[in-house]
């Protein structure tokens, strides 16, 4: 907890003591952003509970980071509706884009008297193309997951549960659209959503939150997002480590 006196660093009443401060003004901006990163625990949440069912700390940090910009958080791969609602608690009207038509349907019913929440049933990719779901249990997933949990031929040979799902590029639909928060966790397809991303990321330099799971990339060619992203301006992102796959948090460009 930061002492609650001195100067305050955060969108957020949250304050460091002076030495703290002068020592923050001399850090690099990537260090700052570490730093602040670091300490900013009480922030995600509201809770002691790293991870609750209502809110995703790692997406509040996002939200957190873009508290200044207006427009909505995109939530890409809306699945369990976690990321959805930790935007509401932010106070952020919230898109989610969902791939299983199962799943859509459950988070359609979820957030069915939320009128800040709506949920659009497609895949995200870089081109208009159809694709077939593979429905992993009660949740939705794409390929990645059966690719990692045993042999794909062999995986996907005794699939029974696999929808046709329309792939399309988001930089059409929120074209008129101010987004302040993109997330993405899609199962390794996170280049491909991010490439018909561009003109969205290039227009609104949005906070970024998205998983950077290796083990899907020798699905999708080994695929950095990392130099696009640096392209664009994105230079002082900071991995998280989880139990499965890592999220990546990047504060919105100036």
């Amino acid at each position: 907890m930061l002492a609650q006196e001195g100067h305050s660093i955060f969108a957020r009443k949250v304050y460091i003591t002076s030495q703290e401060y002068l020592a923050f003004t001399r850090m690099s901006a990537k260090d700052r952003f570490e730093w602040q990163h670091a300490h900013a625990t009480d922030l995600r949440c509201n809770s002691t509970t790293p991870h609750t069912e209502n809110c995703d700390p790692n997406l509040a940090w996002a939200l957190e980071l873009a508290a200044s910009k207006p427009g909505v958080l995109l939530d890409v791969g809306a699945h369990g509706g976690r990321q959805t609602r930790t935007g509401l608690r932010f106070n952020r009207h919230v898109y989610g884009v969902e791939c299983s038509a199962q799943t859509f349907t459950e988070l359609n019913a979820m957030f069915a008297n939320e009128s800040r929440a709506q949920m659009i049933h497609m895949c995200a990719g870089s081109s208009m193309q159809l694709t077939t779901v593979h429905v992993v249990g009660s949740d939705s997933e794409t390929r990645g997951s059966n690719f990692i949990t045993q042999n794909s031929t062999l995986a996907l040979k005794k699939d029974k549960n696999s929808e046709i799902a329309v792939v399309v590029p988001l930089d059409g639909l929120f074209a008129d659209i101010q987004v302040a928060v993109i997330k993405l966790d899609i199962q390794g397809a996170e280049y491909d959503a991010f490439r018909g991303l561009k003109i969205v990321l290039e227009r609104n330099r949005p906070a970024l939150m998205f998983e950077h799971e290796k083990r899907f990339g020798q699905i999708y060619g080994h695929k950095s997002v990392v130099p696009m992203l640096r392209a664009l301006g994105y230079k002082n992102c900071v991995e998280r480590a989880l139990p499965i796959g890592n999220d990546v948090i990047c504060p919105p460009v100036a």
